[in-house]
C-alpha cells in the first residue's frame, strides 16, 4: 500500500508540473487515492463487469469500487491503478520519462502522458483527471490477453469472453484548442421525434446529436449547398466498407421522407448499443459491415417554402412570380421543385428530356432549361461519381410502390425482398424509366441495384400528415437493413 501512495503522488507532482497552467477549465479537485483493490492474480481469470454510469463493479461476482469509465471519441477510458491489476498485470512508474509501465508475463507496455487532444487517440497514451490516470481498456485488455463484451449497458471483461469488443460510444466531449479539459459520458437514448414538420434545421440538429452520442457510429458532413446556401446534410451511418447510397426529399411537400431516414439512422443506432438486433436482424453485425450515406434532405430550401410560406425564403418575389399547382387549394404546400422552380428528381443528366410535360418553371414539372443545372443536382452527381457504392436506394412518399432495377447477372433480389416485406406494389426499370431522373441517372450509368421507394398511401398534392408518421413507418421499417444483409451476404 505505501508502494502505491507513492507511485500515486509522483504521478500527481508530474502531473502537477506539465499542467501547471489551467489545463482544465473546471476547478483544480484534489487527488483522490484509490481504496486498496482485492488482489486477483492472472490464474485466477476474473471476470469483470463495469455498469458505465456507476462507480461500482463486479469482480467475480463481488461488488466492489471502481473509478466511472469515461468514453472520449468512440473509446472506452478506464483507471489504470484499478483496472490493470486485476487484469493480471503489475504497475511501476518510470521516473525518467513520466511513464506508467505494465508488466504482464514477461512482456512490457508503456503508457505516456498525452499534452494534446488530438493525440487522444494514440496508443498507449494516458491522461489524468481528478486525480485518476486513464488508459484505453481495449488496448489494457489485449495487452493482458482478456476479452471484452458489450451487451445491454454493462462492460464484461473475461479471459473466455464471447467474440468481439462492441466499444461504448457515447460521448459529448468540450475541448479548448491545446487540451483536454471535460468529458460526459452518454447513454443512448431516442432523438427524433417524427410527428411534426420535419425541417433542415431538425435534420441538423438531430443528426449533430446522434454523432455525438454514437461517435464510433455517426459521422456528419455535407456534399455541398443548395440555392438559399443551406447544407445537404450527409450522414455516414456504419463501420463496414460496403457502402449503399440513401437520399430522401428531392420533393418538397415530401419531407417526411427525411422524417423516416433519420427515424430509421435513431432506431438503428439504438439498437445497435443495446441489444444488437431490430427485430430478427443482426443491426450490429450490418452496421459493421455496411456503411450508409445517407443524405436525408436533398431539397432543403424547397421543404423550407412548403413549411414556412413564401417570407421564409430569401427572395420572396421571384418565387412569387412563378406558377404553383393546385394554388387555390393547397398554396405552396403543394410545392415540389427546388427554390428556382426545377424539378430536381428529373433534372439529372442521364437521358435527361427537355421541358418533359412542357410546363413552365414553377412547383412541378420543369425539368430545368438543361440537366444538372441545380445546386442539389450537381452536389448528389458529384457525391454517387465519388465512390463505387453498392447499391443506391432513393425515397419519396407517393403511392406505397416500389421502382426497381438491377443488374441481373449479378441479383441481389433487394426489391423483391422489400416487397415481401412491406407489401408495397413494384414497378421495374424496363416498364418505369424515361430518362432525366435520379434512379435513370445512378442506374443507366452504374447498373448497380436501384430502388425508389415511394413511402405513403397517396393523400393528395400536399404533405401527407406528420401525425399519422407511425402508417409511413410500420411496413416500411426494415427497408434499409433488409437491403444491407443482401449486399453482404449476396
Amino acid at each position: 500500500m505505501k508502494k502505491r501512495v507513492s507511485l500515486v503522488l509522483c504521478m500527481i507532482i508530474v502531473f502537477t508540473q506539465i499542467f501547471a497552467s489551467s489545463v482544465y477549465a473546471e476547478e483544480s479537485k484534489e487527488a483522490l487515492i484509490l481504496e486498496e483493490q482485492p488482489s486477483i492474480s492472472a490464474e485466477s481469470q476474473p471476470s469483470i463487469v463495469i455498469t458505465p454510469n456507476s462507480e461500482k463493479a463486479y469482480i467475480d461476482g463481488v461488488e466492489t469500487t471502481l473509478t466511472k469509465p469515461l468514453v472520449v471519441m468512440g473509446k472506452t477510458y478506464v483507471d489504470l491503478y484499478s483496472i490493470a491489476p486485476l487484469l493480471g498485470a503489475s504497475l511501476s512508474w518510470v521516473e525518467e520519462n513520466g511513464n506508467f509501465k505494465a508488466e504482464y508475463n514477461g512482456k512490457s507496455l508503456e503508457f505516456s502522458l498525452i499534452h494534446k487532444w488530438d493525440e487522444i487517440n494514440n496508443a498507449s497514451k494516458y491522461f489524468v483527471k481528478d486525480g485518476f490516470v486513464y488508459v484505453s481498456l481495449r488496448e489494457l485488455c489485449d495487452f493482458t490477453e482478456n476479452k471484452i463484451n458489450f451487451d445491454n449497458w454493462v462492460i464484461s471483461i473475461s479471459k473466455t469472453g464471447e467474440k468481439g469488443a462492441h466499444q461504448i460510444g457515447w460521448i459529448n466531449s468540450s475541448k479548448s484548442d491545446e487540451y483536454i479539459y471535460q468529458t460526459y459520458a452518454y447513454a443512448p437514448e431516442h432523438v427524433v421525434y417524427p410527428y411534426q414538420a420535419y425541417s433542415h434545421e431538425f435534420v441538423v440538429n438531430d443528426a449533430t446529436r446522434l454523432s455525438k452520442m454514437y461517435p464510433d457510429l455517426i459521422k456528419i458532413g455535407s456534399i455541398g449547398k443548395s440555392v438559399e446556401d443551406r447544407d445537404l446534410v450527409l450522414i455516414e451511418f456504419g463501420k463496414g466498407d460496403k457502402k449503399i447510397f440513401i437520399c430522401g426529399a428531392h420533393h418538397a411537400r415530401e419531407y417526411i421522407s427525411s422524417t423516416y431516414l433519420m427515424y430509421a439512422i435513431d432506431q438503428y443506432a439504438y439498437a445497435y448499443k443495446t441489444t444488437g438486433y431490430w427485430g430478427e436482424y443482426n443491426v450490429r453485425d450490418i452496421l459493421d459491415k455496411v456503411t450508409f450515406c445517407i443524405v436525408p434532405m436533398v431539397n432543403p430550401d424547397g421543404v423550407n417554402l412548403v413549411q414556412n410560406g413564401i417570407y421564409a425564403t430569401k427572395n420572396p418575389e421571384y418565387v412569387a412570380s412563378m406558377s404553383i399547382n393546385e394554388a387555390t387549394k393547397h398554396g405552396y404546400r403543394s410545392w415540389k421543385a427546388n427554390i428556382n422552380g426545377v424539378d430536381v428528381n428529373w433534372n439529372y443528366d442521364k437521358d435527361w428530356v427537355k421541358s418533359r410535360k412542357g410546363k413552365p418553371r414553377g412547383s412541378i414539372g420543369f425539368d430545368g432549361d438543361a440537366p444538372n443545372t441545380e445546386p442539389e443536382t450537381q452536389a448528389v452527381s458529384a457525391y454517387v461519381d465519388s465512390f463505387p457504392f453498392e447499391a443506391f436506394i432513393s425515397y419519396h412518399t407517393q403511392g406505397q410502390l416500389l421502382y426497381w432495377a438491377e443488374d441481373k447477372n449479378n441479383p441481389t433480389y433487394i426489391g423483391e425482398l422489400v416487397k415481401k416485406d412491406t407489401k408495397f406494389s413494384i414497378t421495374y426499370e424496363k416498364d418505369y424509366g424515361v430518362g432525366g431522373s435520379f434512379f435513370d441517372y445512378v442506374y443507366r450509368k452504374y447498373k448497380k441495384p436501384t430502388l425508389t421507394v415511394e413511402l405513403c398511401k397517396y393523400v393528395g398534392n400536399y404533405p401527407y400528415p406528420d401525425t399519422d408518421f407511425d402508417k409511413v413507418w410500420a411496413p416500411a421499417k426494415n427497408i434499409m437493413l433488409i437491403a444491407a444483409n443482401a449486399i453482404i451476404y449476396r
